[in-house]
C-alpha cells in the first residue's frame, strides 16, 4: 500500500507580492497549491497587511470541509533584499514604501499567524528544488534560478542543497544587478548599466515600442510577433537573447552551476532563444544546461512561497538543534 501526505492536516499560505498584483493561495503537506486569489498591489505597507488580513479571511471561508481549522504559516515572496532572520524588507525596487517595513511581524499580528519571508528568486529557487528533487538527484542540489520579470531581472542560488542567503542572510546571486555596460542607463540601484535593464520584458517591449507604457497584453503579442518574425520585435527578442546569454555565461563561471533554470514570459519563445542563449556567449569551459523551470514564473514564485511555509517540516535536522531545544 502507498503512503501519501494528508494535505487537509497541516495547511499553509503562500504570498507572492508583484510590482502590480499580489497571489496568494492555500495549501497542504505536498506542497500542492490549492485556491488562490489575486488582487492589486496596495500602495502602503498598512493597507498590504489589511488586504493580506482580508484575503485570508476568504481563503479561510472557501476551505473545503475537513480541512484544519487555520494556517500554520504564512510564506512570502518579496522582490527585494529581506533580512531573513527578522523578517523585515531591507529594500525592494518596485516598491520602495515598503524598505525597512518589518513585513512578517506586521502580518503575525494582524492575522495571528506566524509569517516568514524572503525574496521572490530565492523563493522560485526553493519551488525547483522541491520540484526537482527525485528527478535528477545528481544536478538538483547545485543550480540557478533566473526570474526574467517585467520590470527587472533577479536569481538565487542553490548551493549543496540549500538556497544560498549570502553572509548576512539579506540577499546573494543579485546577477540582475551585474553591471554589463558601465555607460548605460541608470538603474534604480543607482548604478549604471545594470544586466535587468537589457533583458526585463520592459527592455524587449522598449526596443519595439520606446513611446508606449509596457502591458502584459502588448508583450504578448509582441512574442506571438516574434514567433512569426516581424522584423522589429523578432530583432528586439534576439538582442534580449542576446544579452540572456551575456548574463549566464557571466554568472556561470562566477557559480559553476549544473543548470540554469530561467523563468518568465520570455520561456514562451524558448524554443526560438534557445540556441542563440546557450551559444551566444556560451564556452568550452563551461558544462551546465540552461532550461525554463518547471512552472510558470509567477507560479514559480507563488509555490516557492508555500515551500517557504513548509519548510520547517521538512527541513534537515541540524547538528546542535535539539540540544539548543533542550538547554532553552
Amino acid at each position: 500500500m502507498s503512503l501519501t501526505l494528508n494535505d487537509s492536516g497541516h495547511r499553509v499560505v503562500g504570498l507572492n507580492i508583484r510590482p502590480v498584483y499580489c497571489q496568494i493561495a492555500s495549501a497542504g503537506l505536498s506542497g500542492t497549491i490549492g485556491r488562490s486569489l489575486t488582487f492589486p498591489t496596495p500602495a502602503s505597507p498598512n493597507d498590504l497587511v489589511q488586504a493580506v488580513g482580508k484575503w485570508i479571511r476568504q481563503l479561510r471561508k472557501d476551505r473545503p470541509q475537513g480541512e484544519s481549522e487555520d494556517f500554520q504559516r504564512i510564506g512570502i515572496a518579496i522582490p527585494g533584499h529581506v533580512d531573513v532572520s527578522t523578517g523585515r524588507i531591507s529594500w525592494t525596487p518596485t516598491h520602495p514604501e515598503l524598505s525597512g517595513f518589518p513585513i512578517t511581524e506586521q502580518i503575525c499580528q494582524h492575522t495571528g499567524i506566524e509569517a516568514l519571508a524572503d525574496n521572490d528568486c530565492n523563493a522560485g529557487a526553493l519551488s525547483e528544488l522541491w520540484l526537482s528533487t527525485g528527478e535528477k538527484k545528481d544536478r538538483s542540489t547545485d543550480f540557478i534560478f533566473l526570474n526574467v520579470s517585467d520590470f527587472g531581472a533577479g536569481a538565487g542560488a542553490v548551493l549543496n542543497g540549500d538556497v544560498y542567503l549570502g553572509h548576512d542572510a539579506r540577499f546573494a546571486a543579485e546577477i540582475g544587478h551585474m553591471v554589463v555596460d558601465a555607460n548605460g542607463p541608470m538603474c534604480r540601484c543607482e548604478r549604471r548599466g545594470c544586466w535587468e535593464l537589457y533583458i526585463s520584458n520592459e527592455a524587449t517591449w522598449r526596443r519595439v515600442h520606446p513611446r508606449s507604457p509596457f502591458s502584459l497584453e502588448g508583450f504578448s503579442e509582441l512574442l506571438e510577433d516574434a514567433r512569426t518574425r516581424k522584423s522589429r520585435a523578432f530583432a528586439s527578442v534576439q538582442e534580449t537573447a542576446r544579452y540572456l546569454s551575456l548574463g549566464i555565461s557571466n554568472a556561470g563561471f562566477a557559480f559553476n552551476p549544473a543548470e540554469v533554470i530561467v523563468a518568465g514570459r520570455i520561456t514562451a519563445i524558448w524554443d526560438l532563444i534557445r540556441e542563440q542563449v546557450e551559444k551566444e556567449y556560451g564556452s568550452p569551459h563551461l558544462s551546465y544546461s540552461i532550461r525554463p523551470a518547471h512552472l510558470t514564473a509567477d507560479d514559480s514564485l507563488l509555490h516557492g512561497a508555500v515551500c517557504l511555509a513548509l519548510r520547517h517540516v521538512f527541513a534537515r535536522p541540524k547538528f546542535g538543534e535539539v540540544a539548543a531545544r533542550k538547554s532553552a
